[in-house]
């Protein structure tokens, strides 16, 4: 919401106090993320994009939080790809996900795989 210029700089100014200086990420292609995470959780890409109620839809999940994160999407945008028809699903998806993280180990493992992945 503004030149790259001024959230450079707002960015720069946020991150005074804590003395961190961000990096710009490479954004990466949610094709790119779609590939690895149905690698990594063994499903095909067309199981992602389909929402199916009962059914244990964490790797579904982790791409749209990764889509959010490295592929630098808006809700909507995330919403589009994966079928949803308002960003509070991808939202409660993404938050989901995060909470189930701050407990399961093996899935906070999994995402900082994944993480490393698309990280060039």
């Amino acid at each position: 919401r503004g030149s790259e210029k001024s959230v450079d700089k707002a960015r720069l100014h946020s991150n005074a106090r804590s003395k961190e200086v961000s990096r710009k990420r490479k954004v990466v292609a949610a094709e790119v993320i779609l590939s690895r995470v149905s690698r990594k959780f063994g499903c095909k890409k067309s199981e992602l994009l389909t929402a199916t109620r009962g059914v244990d839809n964490t790797a579904r999940a982790m791409a749209m939080k990764l889509c959010q994160e490295y592929g630098s999407m808006k809700l909507t945008e995330i919403g589009k790809i994966f079928g949803l028809g308002s960003d509070s699903g991808v939202t409660k998806s993404i938050s989901r996900l995060t909470h189930r993280m701050l407990d399961d180990d093996e899935l906070k493992r999994l995402y900082e795989v994944l993480c490393q992945e698309l990280t060039p």
